[in-house]
């Protein structure tokens, strides 16, 4: 997390109004056992992923309670956002520790990614991206008892 703490760190200084993040990571496989395309780390935190699936007109963001248990939230690049500018900095993933044994290992290679799926994840993330970009009011906030 040494470059996006850097990157959080300078756009701090430069005073930039971020107003919300959105990391993808591990998302090579589906998650299979759930509903949800994807996971957002924080899920709790925010009302991230309701204004997100409103967008995608789809349950494109769930909860994965693997999240909460291996602390996933804080061990990745959102993480440096959120306590920066304390925002609503969140990680998509798929990735739940059953779906892919390969994580962190020598046998981790691109052949076992699921690039169909990958491709079917990040177009159904476009209408809530774009939502983001052209909203007018910042819909994502954090809750107050975070």
């Amino acid at each position: 997390m040494k470059g996006s703490s850097h990157l959080a760190e300078k756009l701090k200084r430069e005073n930039i109004d971020l107003y919300t993040m959105l990391n993808f990571e591990m998302i090579g496989v589906s998650q299979n056992k759930t509903t949800a395309k994807a996971y957002l780390t924080g899920f709790e935190i925010s009302n991230f992923s309701e204004v997100f699936n409103r967008a995608t007109q789809k349950n494109t963001l769930g909860f994965f309670e693997g999240e909460k248990t291996q602390q996933l939230f804080a061990r990745s690049d959102n993480y440096p956002f959120y306590l920066n500018f304390f925002i609503p900095a969140h990680t998509l993933s798929t990735f739940t520790f059953d779906n892919y044994k390969h994580y962190h290992k020598t046998s981790d290679e691109t052949a076992l990614l699921d690039f169909y799926f990958m491709e079917k994840l990040l177009k159904e993330t476009i209408p809530g991206i774009q939502n983001l970009v052209d909203s007018e009011e910042k819909e994502i906030h954090l809750y107050q008892n975070n």
